[in-house]
């Protein structure tokens, strides 16, 4: 019976540094000053003691989620609200992750294709050899979106837990928007040369762009304003 408990009690004991550490992370990313975080730590290592004394997970002790606690000692204790632009930054990352992953691993699949076939006699068969370039540049292009893409998302996720990063989220965000504008002019106005589809093929790739353009632009605007609401926001 003692050895049940005490294997319980580990578990709590374990669970309950997990959030420690989660919360003063969290309490990291915010502009405190050292005796601020003192304070505020000071209180959550009380409050893990009676967790511990209870027998019961901080959490439950907290009668709230631990970023809920964090808020309102910081705001008691420094003046701090949480920005709100968090999720929005969060958002705008997310997309631009997913884009960029997707963007990889299909050009980096359509760039094996082409390698292998260069290598095979079915080369010259399928298409010229100026269509093989221009397919080819393509896709190296894509690659490089790709890439950029999911480092933007990198960014974005990144800035979002830190509120002096305002500037540089914002110019990630115009840049963004920027970039997807001059691409989606591009795309409508010499998509079909680019590509050699017929005029119903490249239809649907305009329908299917103009898609991407919107969650892109609505992406974009939420980096952009989430980093204008990821500031610090003082009760004085």
């Amino acid at each position: 019976m003692m050895e049940q408990k005490d294997i319980k009690n580990e578990k709590i004991e374990e669970k309950n540094k997990r959030v420690i550490r989660k919360m003063n992370r969290y309490i990291d990313t915010f502009p405190l000053k050292a005796h601020e975080i003192a304070l505020i730590q000071k209180d959550i290592a009380g409050m893990a003691v009676e967790a511990m004394e209870r027998g019961e997970f901080l959490e439950n002790i907290l009668e709230k989620s631990p970023k809920e606690f964090c808020d309102e000692l910081m705001y008691a204790v420094g003046g701090i609200k949480a920005p709100g632009g968090r999720k929005l930054l969060r958002f705008a990352g997310a997309y631009y992750e997913i884009a960029g992953f997707v963007l990889l691993f299909f050009s980096g699949l359509n760039l094996g294709f082409i390698f292998i076939l260069c290598f095979g006699i079915l080369l010259g068969e399928y298409m010229s050899a100026k269509i093989w370039i221009a397919f080819l540049l393509s896709e190296l292009g894509l690659l490089s979106f790709g890439g950029l893409f999911y480092v933007a998302g990198k960014k974005a996720v990144r800035y979002s837990s830190d509120m002096s990063k305002t500037l540089p989220a914002s110019a990630l965000g115009v840049g963004m928007l920027f970039l997807g504008v001059i691409l989606q002019i591009i795309s409508m106005k010499y998509g079909k040369k680019i590509t050699g589809f017929s005029t119903e093929a490249q239809q649907l790739v305009n329908y299917m762009g103009m898609t991407c353009f919107v969650i892109w632009i609505c992406a974009s605007i939420s980096c952009i304003s989430g980093a204008m609401r990821n500031r610090p926001n003082s009760k004085t």
